[in-house]
């Protein structure tokens, strides 16, 4: 049985070390290769009855590559979309057009396999994890996007755009493009529905970056990986519902702190275009 891997050291790379050259991504790469390549598989199939994506697909979107874990999330996940739409009276069943952006290898999209309703759409600019949904998740279409906007999709076609785990691994100025790319394919009255690394990870900020944050500033570590997980964006919630949001005239709908499913602790905005 392969070694259990730590979270800790999985999840977060040296930030130090990572950002002194882009030079540097090869080595994170054999690194996501080494989790992989110890990450158990199961016994049988998911317990959703669809393909499980290989470890070295699934280490790329949540940095471990359990399957358990995948599976749990996504199921925990999804659970939290639904939950908070219903809660802003918003139901995901009754959206016309979903999109699912940073789809990664279909995390959250497979649990909307028997979701009936609205067409459902999912995009990643990692063209193997695209390949991957387009194979085994026919439920949904998927699209490859580039790192950085614009988006695969006209104006207005959505209705629902979710990002999660994005804008935490996004630089500032990507993150605002992304967000004005986001806003454009929204319809009028559209909702987006976004996490961030809030106050629940402060503790893993230095104390540089802790005042910064504290001062209502985003703090980035490991800039020059951005798009990949090694990159780690912090959001206080002050600069997200003031600066960001404001910039772009997006109204917050529902925020939670540190929501479900436990570990994740990503803060968690609903917010609508006008």
């Amino acid at each position: 049985m392969p070694r259990p891997v730590s979270t800790s050291r999985v999840r977060y790379y040296s930030a130090a070390l990572v950002d002194r050259a882009s030079a540097l991504r090869p080595l994170a790469r054999l690194r996501e290769r080494v989790i992989a390549w110890r990450a158990p598989e199961l016994a049988g199939p998911a317990r959703d009855g669809l393909p499980l994506p290989p470890a070295r697909l699934r280490v790329l979107v949540d940095g471990e590559g359990d399957p358990e874990r995948f599976l749990r999330a996504a199921e925990e996940i999804a659970a939290t979309i639904r939950r908070t739409l219903a809660a802003a009276g918003a139901p995901l069943n009754d959206r016309e057009a979903v999109l699912d952006f940073g789809c990664g290898c279909g995390r959250v999209a497979r649990r909307w396999a028997t979701l009936s309703g609205p067409q459902l759409h999912g995009c990643d600019y990692n063209r193997a994890l695209v390949a991957w949904c387009r194979d085994n998740l026919t439920h949904m279409e998927f699209r490859e996007n580039e790192l950085e906007p614009p988006s695969p999709y006209a104006d207005g076609t959505f209705d629902l755009v979710y990002a999660i785990s994005i804008l935490t691994h996004l630089t500032e100025p990507l993150a605002r493009a992304w967000l004005a790319d986001w806003v454009r394919i929204l319809r009028p009255g559209g909702l987006l529905l976004f996490s961030t690394h809030g106050d629940a990870f402060r503790g893993s900020l230095g104390a540089a970056a802790s005042r910064q944050y504290d001062a209502g500033r985003m703090v980035v570590t490991a800039p020059r990986m951005e798009g990949a997980n090694a990159c780690v964006a912090h959001h206080p919630y002050r600069y997200v519902a003031g600066d960001l949001l404001g910039s772009f005239g997006l109204e917050v709908v529902s925020f939670t702190a540190d929501p479900a499913p436990p570990g994740f602790r990503q803060d968690l905005y609903l917010v609508r275009r006008h």
